[in-house]
C-alpha cells in the first residue's frame, strides 16, 4: 500500500465495516455516531484523503451545537468517531490523526451550553424571521420541551393552564402550570387533529432558528437545544 498520501478510501464504508467486525457494548455508540456522520455529511462519501482537520472540527460542531444531543451523547459519538479515525491511522489509511485537537470545551465537569437571558428572548419575539421556529424555540424556552417533545405534544395534554406529559428522551414527567407566554405560543397552534404543531424537518428549524438568531442581533451560538438550557437557567414556569 502507498502510505505517502492519505487513502482514497470511504470513510463511511470502512465505519461500516469496522462496525461489523466489533462487538461489545460500545457498538451502539459507534453505530449511532455513524449514523450522525452519514447525517453531517448528508449521505455523500467522504474519502479519508478528504478527512481534513477542518472536517473533523466541523462533525464536533455539528455533534455538540446542531443536533439538539444530550452532553452524554455528544461526547460519546465524538469519542467513536476519533476511535475510528485512529484505527484508520493504525491500518494506514491516513498518514496522521486529523483529529489532534479536536475536542468539546469543558466548564468543570460539564459541557458549556449558551442560554438566553429573558432580554434575549424579547429580542428573539420581536425578530424578523420565521414565525412557526420563533413560536417552538420561545414555547422551548419556557417550557424546557425539545424539538421532539413538541412534535408530539397533543392537545390533551394541555389542560387548565398545565402541561402534563412524558419527555420523549426520558420519559420524565413533565407537570407545571405554564407561564403566560408559553399559553401565548400555544395558541400559535398550526397541528392538525390532535398535534398541536406541525414542525419541519429538524435541519430546516436549526436552518431557520439561526437566522432568526441573527436577526435579533444576538451573538451567540444557539441551536434549538439551547432553549432547555434557557429554561432550566432562568426558572422560566408560572408555577409548580
Amino acid at each position: 500500500m502507498d502510505i505517502t498520501r492519505p487513502s482514497n478510501q470511504s470513510v463511511i464504508d470502512y465505519w461500516e465495516e469496522r462496525n461489523e467486525r466489533h462487538s461489545g457494548r460500545f457498538i451502539r455508540h459507534h453505530t449511532s455516531s455513524l449514523k450522525r456522520f452519514k447525517e453531517f455529511m448528508k449521505d455523500k462519501n467522504i474519502s479519508f484523503s478528504r478527512l481534513t482537520p477542518g472536517v473533523c472540527k466541523k462533525f464536533r460542531n455539528y455533534l455538540y451545537l446542531d443536533c439538539g444531543l444530550a452532553t452524554a451523547s455528544s461526547l460519546s459519538y465524538l469519542t467513536a468517531f476519533k476511535q475510528m479515525v485512529k484505527e484508520a491511522v493504525e491500518d494506514k489509511l491516513l498518514l496522521e490523526n486529523p483529529c489532534h485537537g479536536v475536542t468539546i470545551k469543558h466548564n468543570g465537569n460539564q459541557l458549556y451550553k449558551q442560554v438566553l437571558t429573558v432580554e434575549e428572548i424579547q429580542r428573539l419575539a420581536s425578530a424578523e424571521g420565521d414565525d412557526l421556529v420563533k413560536t417552538l424555540f420561545i414555547l422551548a424556552c419556557y417550557t424546557g420541551m425539545g424539538l421532539a417533545d413538541l412534535r408530539s405534544l397533543r392537545r390533551q395534554q394541555v389542560k387548565d393552564g398545565r402541561l402534563v406529559k412524558g419527555r420523549n428522551k426520558t420519559g420524565e414527567l413533565i407537570s407545571f402550570k405554564l407561564h403566560p407566554v408559553a399559553e401565548s405560543m400555544l395558541e400559535r397552534s398550526n397541528g392538525e387533529g390532535d398535534s398541536v404543531f406541525k414542525i419541519p424537518w429538524e435541519r430546516t428549524v436549526d436552518k431557520k432558528l439561526k437566522q432568526l438568531v441573527a436577526n435579533a442581533g444576538i451573538d451567540k451560538r444557539i441551536t434549538f437545544y439551547c432553549a432547555r438550557h434557557t429554561f432550566v437557567d432562568n426558572n422560566a414556569p408560572g408555577g409548580s
